[in-house]
């Protein structure tokens, strides 16, 4: 999978600090909960792709599948991420790790992860209707 992000930072500091969130409270574990929150009704994971879309991007990384990077190519650089193992995997109890009353919709956004289960996973993202967000 290749995903591309715009950001004005110098190519020299994204090889030396990555893509990282601005809010450090968005740990591994705090996303693995966040996923799992909005599995529990009355929330759903479409309610979790609406929070991304219209969060100031605080807690997430947002890419994009196209260089245009949603408009934003214009921020300094634009770049390019690929992703060698990363899955799309269902909203299930098995992948999810616990027990809960999903009714899988077609508009859900996408679970990719680098692994088989949420538990496992070192990369979470949302594909969300032609968008990334890790």
């Amino acid at each position: 999978m290749i995903l591309y992000r715009a950001d004005s930072r110098n190519p020299k500091i994204i090889k030396n600090e990555g893509f990282q969130v601005r809010d450090p409270a968005m740990t591994l574990l705090a996303a693995r909960s966040l996923i799992l929150d909005y599995c529990q009704k009355p929330k759903s994971p479409v309610d979790l792709s609406e929070l991304i879309k219209r969060s100031p991007q605080q807690q997430f990384i947002s890419t994009d599948p196209d260089e245009d990077c949603g408009g934003y190519s214009h921020k300094g650089y634009i770049y390019k991420i690929e992703f060698n193992m990363l899955w799309a995997r269902e909203w299930s109890n098995e992948v999810l790790g616990k027990e809960l009353n999903l009714q899988s919709k077609l508009i859900w956004p996408k679970l990719l992860l680098n692994a088989g289960k949420l538990n496992w996973a070192t990369v979470i993202a949302l594909k969300l209707h032609g968008l990334a967000t890790s």
